[in-house]
């Protein structure tokens, strides 16, 4: 016991120990004084926040819009007692405007108002006291969504018509500056690209000059937009046509076919590119082309997954033949295809007149032995004299075709 209070002894008469407490007394002191002679005090906060905010308000409800500048922060002085000042915090103090009397567009000087929670604490200076804003008509308006691609895509690739989602987008804004805006302008970089490209992209806003709008005060419906740009193989390909003769031959071994434009480029998915070698436009029938040939215009089709590019609508294809003979012929060899059993056919006339077209040496080697004419009797059940549409059979080493479209009365029994 005798220990401890010796131990206790030093630490009370140590200067550490007198220095601790002289410094508790002075703020004792200190706040004592304060406190009793001096409790009013100012306290300055600086930067804070004004937040606009014109939602259900007075302006709104008049179809008014604002366009803000620039965040506005204000310095309050505020005055009060020592004791309040100090668990005042910056958060606490409130700044506000009244907009009650605003109910048509133009500019105004409005009062900054400061909201104190403790009723014993004053706002004595508000540094700046008013802000200027211009109030605006509110306007509405919906445009399309353009988009220019930039860059070159790699060799052997183009880039199709770029898609935008969305195609359109609504804007509020000030009546006159909505007004101008004719379009939305997006791009896309395709710089090198070798496969389809998605992207989220931001805008600008167009007048009908072409020139770029500020979008200050300008609420869009979306912040970006989504830019498709489909990247296609492609591929040099000719067009191709069908030579067949409804009526019998081959007419396609010895006529001529001119194409005009000869080949097209097109553009697809890889897979599908390299699996196309030829577009065909159509199918000719050789039937009614005599020795002077025949000219027409077909429609460039593309087939489903392939675009074509930088070609016209319509293909001008040329038929003619060179060296080119014609003959007749009288059919006596009938031929009656599909025949309903128990049925039985007989020409009326016992022979036809055909003429044949063809190269001279192998038109001048038929014989109408050679000739058949066919009646196709599908799904005929009728009796009685029907004229039917023939076809022939020609030997199928020789360079002939039949010219024209030819029937027979047939009895039916």
């Amino acid at each position: 016991m005798k220990k401890t209070f010796k131990k206790l002894s030093l630490i009370f008469r140590s200067n550490k120990f007198l220095m601790i407490i002289s410094l508790v007394a002075s703020i004792v002191l200190w706040f004592y004084v304060v406190g009793v002679y001096s409790p009013q005090t100012t306290l300055l906060f600086k930067e804070i926040p004004l937040a606009i905010n014109i939602a259900d308000s007075v302006p709104e409800s008049n179809n008014l819009i604002i366009v803000k500048n620039k965040p506005i922060v204000v310095n309050v002085d505020v005055e009060g007692e020592r004791s309040s000042l100090a668990f005042l915090q910056k958060s606490d103090i409130k700044i506000k405007l009244n907009l009650n009397s605003i109910t048509k567009a133009g500019n105004y000087d409005i009062p900054i108002e400061v909201e104190i929670p403790n009723t014993d604490l004053k706002a004595i200076s508000i540094t700046p006291k008013e802000v200027n804003l211009d109030f605006y008509n509110k306007a509405t308006n919906s445009v399309e969504v353009k988009v220019n691609v930039n860059g070159t895509v790699k060799e052997g690739y183009l880039v199709d018509t770029p898609k935008a989602y969305p195609s359109s987008i609504s804007l509020i804004g000030p009546e006159d500056k909505i007004k101008q805006i004719k379009n939305v302008f997006s791009q896309i970089d395709v710089t090198d690209a070798s496969e389809t490209l998605v992207k989220k992209t931001d805008f600008i806003y167009i007048n009908d000059k072409g020139e770029q709008i500020d979008g200050e005060g300008i609420i869009p419906e979306v912040e970006q937009i989504t830019v498709t740009a489909s990247i296609l193989k492609t591929k040099t390909v000719p067009l191709t046509v069908d030579i067949i003769n409804s009526s019998g031959g081959a007419n396609s071994k010895f006529i001529n076919v001119s194409i005009v434009p000869l080949s097209i480029i097109i553009a697809g998915t890889p897979e599908i590119i390299d699996a196309t070698n030829s577009i065909d436009i159509g199918t000719i029938d050789a039937v009614d082309i005599n020795k002077d040939g025949k000219i027409l215009e077909l429609d460039i089709i593309s087939p489903n997954g392939i675009k074509t590019f930088d070609v016209v609508a319509k293909a001008v294809v040329t038929l003619s033949y060179s060296e080119i003979v014609t003959k007749s012929f009288y059919v006596e060899n009938f031929s009656f295809a599909n025949l309903i059993a128990g049925k039985n056919a007989v020409p009326v006339s016992s022979s036809i007149k055909v003429t044949l077209i063809g190269i001279p040496s192998d038109i001048n080697a038929l014989s109408e032995e050679n000739l058949t004419a066919v009646v196709d009797m599908t799904e005929f059940t009728a009796t009685g004299k029907i004229r039917f549409n023939l076809t022939f059979q020609l030997p199928a080493d020789m360079k002939v075709g039949v010219l024209g479209k030819y029937t027979a009365l047939i009895k039916v029994s």
